[in-house]
């Protein structure tokens, strides 16, 4: 989870480049996306999504990308990004984004630990990519 903080910085600082979609069942929110909209790249960018597990088998990520897309479509938007997915084409998140037919880009990404830590935490990250399926 994210802190509220970072939530409310969004609303106060870029309130106008994030839009939030809602899927809604029987008058409940099942389902949201937050997406950031970049204007001068023509691109929306999927950033966050918060669904129920006990929801997932309404599909609500189905509807609202499925919403976002054609909005952003409408709305003059030349690029969908559903951001970063797991490296393994054998992964279900992976398989699900690259369902939807786009390109995929390769992500270049450096990280740098000082903590003492930093070995532990690598590790555990390491464990956890090979040994659990999410």
């Amino acid at each position: 989870p994210k802190p509220r903080s970072l939530f409310s910085g969004l609303r106060k600082h870029a309130a106008d480049n994030i839009i939030i979609f809602a899927a809604r069942l029987d008058g409940e929110v099942i389902g949201r996306h937050l997406y950031v909209i970049d204007e001068p790249q023509a691109t929306i960018h999927h950033w966050f999504s918060a669904v129920n597990k006990a929801d997932f088998d309404h599909n609500p990520s189905e509807a609202i990308h499925d919403h976002a897309m054609r909005w952003a479509r409408e709305a003059g938007f030349e690029t969908y990004d559903f951001g970063p997915a797991p490296y393994d084409f054998r992964d279900g998140l992976f398989r699900y984004k690259r369902e939807y037919g786009g390109d995929l880009h390769p992500i270049i990404a450096w990280e740098r630990g000082t903590s003492p830590l930093w070995p532990v935490y690598r590790f555990g990250r390491s464990f956890y990519r090979q040994h659990i399926n999410i």
